[in-house]
């Protein structure tokens, strides 16, 4: 090091030159991992639709499901980043307990499921969002996440081959699944972010009724198949495939409903992908009344019994939910959307007419139509229209929407759960192409130059 130095023409001691080298170690070090190390971002999740139950737990309402009696809970999801840099995840992972599955919408997320495990692990796409370096809530996803509980009338069990068996569910109490441990991290970020949360659920709502244990009949078996009821011709109706058994090591059955001639249903049930058993129920009173089974997976059924049970729901086509309005503000209701802004009706009223230009608001208009005769209905939520037929256009004080719209200065700061700001797409970070220097004009020839005559 000595050496080095002096070949570079400076003229240092060897303690000078020793003392240096620490210098400069210890100032990358600073760099690297000490205090001058800039701070990462410190992401952290919270459920904007809850309220604060005890550290680290939220409790959470449920909320009725249209056209099903199972309870669920929605997580409208928000994230708040305390660190100094700004942050763009791409996913949200989701650990869960197995007894309960996690919605996106109206339509159910697949989880990773490992045996032995007794979590649940889900994946959520967030798309391109950005959370800048400070700590306000921004919403993370368009849609609400439902948390629902597995409360089955029945469950399985294997016997003889593989042949799935159905019959009351394990005893489980509603205090137990009332609350709910879920563990998240945030995905493709720098650093990894992690937490943890507990879900307060009302467990009213996750009662149970007890299921009988369903009668035993005798069992008959005949080569080469067991004598069929007549069916006529069959429709199929939906497809079925659900988790039952244990739930750190579950089984996956995937049923097929038909629908005979005379309004019955004909259920196939399969199980590792071969059909394994055929329930009956073809006077449609939801009653299994007979039930028939591939004993030795030959693909014939030879063995069957009367049957006395009524038809698990987790086999039967499942009713997706309708989405019929939104929980929340943050999910841009078009139809709060109209009355927010509508400087007639919402909060922009109460601006000056020098920040806001009257527009029409969008309402139904039924016109008839002079050459059919049919009534043309403007549906409500379309743009207003001036009279001269152009779009009405809304000239608004962006700073005072701003103000509005922040939780900690707006009128939601007098709400005990303000609503989260809506996180937006990440800023593009490409450096702009430098533009060519310019060389300094010099003194410049007054009027314009004429061409000797040289030359020619």
């Amino acid at each position: 090091m000595y050496h080095a130095v002096q070949r570079l023409g400076f003229k240092l001691s060897r303690g000078a030159a020793v003392l240096l080298l620490i210098i400069g170690a210890a100032v990358a070090a600073a760099f690297w991992i000490g205090p001058f190390r800039p701070l990462p971002a410190n992401l952290n999740l919270y459920v904007s639709n809850g309220t604060m139950a005890g550290p680290n737990e939220v409790f959470i309402a449920p909320k009725s499901r249209p056209g099903a009696a199972r309870a669920r809970f929605p997580l409208v999801l928000a994230a708040s980043n305390n660190g100094a840099r700004a942050a763009s995840p791409t996913r949200l992972s989701l650990s869960i307990p197995v007894t309960y599955r996690l919605v996106r919408g109206i339509h159910a997320i697949t989880p990773d499921l490992t045996s032995g495990n007794p979590l649940a692990h889900y994946t959520v796409d967030l798309g391109p969002i950005a959370l800048p370096a400070d700590s306000a809530l921004y919403t993370i996803l368009t849609d609400t996440l439902w948390l629902e509980p597995n409360i089955r009338d029945y469950d399985c069990t294997t016997v003889s081959d593989s042949i799935p068996e159905f019959g009351p569910p394990a005893a489980v109490s509603a205090s137990s699944m009332s609350r709910v441990p879920i563990f998240y991290s945030f995905d493709g970020t720098v650093e990894r972010q992690t937490g943890m949360f507990t879900a307060a659920l009302d467990s009213s709502v996750l009662q149970r009724a007890t299921t009988a244990t369903p009668p035993e009949f005798p069992m008959y078996v005949r080569e080469p198949e067991a004598p069929r009821p007549e069916m006529g011709e069959l429709k199929q109706v939906g497809t079925r495939t659900t988790l039952c058994g244990d739930p750190q090591d579950p089984l996956e059955l995937y049923t097929v409903d038909w629908e005979t001639s005379g309004g019955g249903r004909f259920l196939v049930v399969y199980l590792n992908g071969a059909p394994r058993k055929h329930l009956f129920d073809l006077d449609r009173d939801s009653i299994i009344e007979l039930e028939m089974w591939d004993a030795n997976n030959d693909g014939r059924f030879e063995a069957w019994r009367q049957a006395s049970f009524a038809i698990p729901t987790m086999l039967l086509p499942e009713r997706l939910p309708l989405e019929v309005e939104a929980n929340d503000s943050s999910l841009n209701d078009p139809r709060w959307l109209v009355t927010f802004e509508d400087t007639a009706t919402g909060p922009f009223r109460f601006l000056a007419d020098s920040a806001r230009t009257r527009r029409i608001p969008p309402v139904a208009v039924d016109t008839m139509r002079a050459d059919t005769g049919a009534v043309a209905v403007t549906p409500i939520g379309s743009p207003a229209v001036t009279p001269t037929g152009s779009p009405a256009v809304i000239a608004i004080d962006t700073a005072w929407v701003r103000k509005f719209n922040n939780p900690a200065a707006g009128p939601y700061r007098f709400l005990q759960n303000p609503p989260a700001l809506r996180a937006g797409p990440p800023r593009d970070t490409t450096p702009a192409r430098p533009r060519p220097p310019q060389r300094p004009r010099g003194p410049q020839p007054l009027g314009v130059p004429v061409p000797s005559g040289r030359g020619r």
